[in-house]
Formats: structure tokens, sequence, C-alpha cells
């Protein structure tokens, strides 16, 4: 009986964390841009998750530029199409909380126009995080991490990037955009008050021996 009710315990713990990881998870669709599979390179007016202005939104499989591959999965975004391009995401997000983002950024390495070409910025909530060009290239990617980042008011918040150098159609890729959000207080609190009730039933199943 006891040990039943240790299992059912442990198992509610465990929902619990699984529970906030798929929150965290699902906040940007398609965040690696694997869909649609394009075997090759197509602009696309907007792909699942993700809406592009008025040049579309470029989507390269890996090797479609020499020496180039996804940081994850096997496709990857560059931002300036035909011209300068960007692209967006409403997020579901409450002012209770805050956030965390990451993507990789590269410029792109045959390009003609120099690094001039290749910077993207990043904009959240309507405000411009950053901007990234060939200057900041380490490595094949460049992994970037903003945290503690606060909601719109209301529901959503606006992910969005943009190409901001040469509009030449040689412009800065983007790959694995993910955003999680950070557990409140509340969370912890009933994380950890499961684990001290899980070590309560198993101190007095002991002494009962």
């Amino acid at each position: 009986m006891k040990i039943n009710r240790i299992n059912r315990i442990l198992s509610a713990v465990a929902l619990s964390i699984a529970a906030g990881g798929v929150q965290a998870s699902v906040l940007v669709s398609n965040g690696s841009f694997e869909n649609p599979g394009v075997g090759g390179w197509g602009i696309h007016s907007s792909i699942v998750g993700w809406t592009g202005g008025a040049y579309g939104i470029e989507i390269q499989s890996n090797g479609t530029v020499s020496g180039v591959s996804a940081i994850d999965g096997g496709q990857y975004v560059e931002l300036d199409t035909t011209a300068n391009s960007r692209m967006w995401q409403s997020l579901t997000t409450t002012t209770a909380s805050t956030y965390t983002l990451s993507f990789a950024y590269s410029p792109r390495p045959d390009n003609s126009g120099g690094s001039a070409s290749n910077p993207v910025e990043v904009y959240w909530g309507g405000s411009k995080l950053g901007s990234f060009t060939a200057k900041s290239k380490v490595g094949p990617w460049l992994e970037v991490e903003f945290a503690n980042l606060a909601a719109s008011a209301g529901s959503s918040t606006l992910l969005e990037f943009r190409a901001a150098g040469t509009s030449d159609s040689y412009g800065g890729f983007i790959d694995n955009v993910v955003v999680t959000v950070v557990p409140e207080p509340e969370y912890y609190a009933l994380l950890l008050a499961g684990l001290g009730l899980v070590g309560s039933v198993v101190r007095r199943r002991r002494h009962c021996k």
C-alpha cells in the first residue's frame, strides 16, 4: 500500500516536470525551419509558424551554399531573398512570466557583397534586441541567447528577424530558434513540496520496519 502511494507521488512529480518541459518546447513553431521540406532552396510568402514580409522567406537545405549545414535538422533560413526580407511569429505569452530566446546566426560565406551583406536584426515585442554581422562569426554558427525577456501586454509577443545589410540577395542565416518560459516561483514551490512529501513517506516507511 505504502509503495503504491510513493509511486503515485513520484508519478505526479514527474508529470509536473514534464508539463513544464512541454510548455517550454512549443512556444516557437517550426523553429528549425524543417517544414516545408525544400530539397535545395525555395522562397515562400509564409511557412508553418512564420509570416514573411514583402519578399518572403527563403529556406535552404544543407549544402545549398557550399560548406553550410543547418545547426539543427537539415534546413535553415536566409534573410535577404531577392531583397532584404523579414519574418515574424506571434508567441503565446503572459506578463506573469519571463522568457529566454536563443537562436543560431551565420553570415553567408560565399556572398559577393562582403560583410555589409550579412547583418541580421532580432526584435522582441517590437523592441530591437541586437544586430549580428559577419564580424560576430565564431565558427560556422554563432549561438545567441537573450535571457529574462518580459512579455508584451496581453496574451502574445511578436518575435521578428530582419535582414539589415545590402539588399542584394546575399544575407545572413538563421536556425534553431527556441523560446523557453522561465518557470514561475509557484512551480518550484509545488515541485519542492511534492519532493518533500515523497521524503516524508519514505522516512515513515523506514521507521515502520
